[in-house]
């Protein structure tokens, strides 16, 4: 769940970010026209910058202490 809410919090200003960016090159395109240019700068955006972040994150709220006990009753 907490993966899920992190990309969508990440993935809202990536969008804006990059629409804005594209604004002026497509603004007399067709809707599809655009959504074909977006969407491959979304998805290289996301696999190499976004989800790695967001993994690296979730890894930092989920990774154990070294002080935990190990085994079935902490022995």
């Amino acid at each position: 769940m907490l993966f899920t809410l992190l990309v969508l919090i990440g993935v809202y200003p990536l969008i804006t970010l990059l629409s804005f960016l594209i604004e002026p090159l497509a603004a007399d395109w067709l809707l599809w026209q655009r959504t074909a240019i977006l969407t491959p700068l979304m998805v290289f955006a996301m696999l190499y910058g976004l989800i790695p972040m967001i993994q690296q994150t979730v890894r930092l709220f989920t990774k154990p202490t070294k002080n935990k006990p190990e085994g079935r009753l902490g022995t």
